[in-house]
């Protein structure tokens, strides 16, 4: 029960903080239902290529139970490729979309079978992660800033790390 008001609490205050952010922008500097259908296909389809292009050479993400941000094109297709080998059967579901100016967010929801292994590393992720093909679903939240071309420069992606740990390792 406390995870569910947190989780609402703070996605309010992030849709809140979205919306009124930019308000002297009058229309979207992208076309944000474009741009996320195109990122959801990318996805489903396990194609760290395609969805790589759709991030700017310079983009920046920070994905929760990171160290550090994944800094560059090649390097967020490196991440969804290893996410993509983790789980092969990943499909993402958006629950919210929002956008305003050049800024994006949506909750969403991923489910799969987590069924290789990711091993820790000093750049990036702290933790090692020994998936043993158990069915994983959590939900999160990602804050997108896209430019004029439609490329995102900047993903901030959040969910509960030890929720999906648990899953993936069939403690929960």
């Amino acid at each position: 029960m406390k995870k569910s008001v947190q989780h609402s609490f703070l996605l309010s205050l992030i849709f809140f903080l979205l919306l009124f952010s930019s308000c002297n922008q009058t229309k979207d500097t992208f076309d944000s239902k474009q741009f996320t259908e195109k990122f959801r296909q990318a996805l489903n389809s396990h194609d760290a290529a395609t969805l790589a292009k759709l991030y700017s050479e310079k983009a920046t993400m920070i994905a929760s139970g990171e160290l550090k941000p994944t800094v560059g094109r090649k390097a967020i297709e490196e991440y969804y490729a290893n996410l993509f080998r983790m789980v092969p059967d990943l499909k993402l579901e958006y629950i919210t979309v929002i956008s305003e100016g050049n800024q994006l967010c949506f909750e969403f929801y991923q489910e799969g079978t987590a069924v290789k292994s990711l091993a820790a590393s000093s750049d990036h992720t702290p933790i090692n992660i020994s998936p043993k093909g158990h069915k994983i679903g959590i939900k999160g939240v990602c804050l997108m800033k896209v430019n004029t071309e439609g490329l995102a420069i900047e993903d901030k992606t959040y969910y509960d790390t030890a929720e999906f740990q648990k899953q993936i390792e069939g403690t929960n």
